[in-house]
């Protein structure tokens, strides 16, 4: 959630300039029949990133859970 919020509210790249592709799609594609642009907004940018880093985010929790998991076991092992 935190990762969220600053992606949404956060600072921007000013040397950078973040929304030109955005803009140049926005040209080309032009605008939809709603008014709204047609080119991905950053909560949809942040939304696919989320998507695509799940799995990988399991795996890594995985295994450092295993790990935890094993150390606790030879802690508890050493102490009998």
């Amino acid at each position: 959630y935190l990762s969220y919020r600053l992606i949404l509210d956060g600072p921007s790249i000013e040397a950078v300039e973040i929304r030109r592709p955005n803009t140049w799609l926005g040209d080309r594609l032009g605008v939809g029949t709603s008014g709204q642009p047609l080119t991905p907004s950053r909560r949809t940018w942040f939304l696919v990133g989320l998507l695509l880093s799940s799995p990988f985010a399991f795996s890594f929790g995985g295994a450092i859970g295993r790990e935890w998991y094993a150390y606790q076991d030879r802690k508890a092992a050493d102490a009998d």
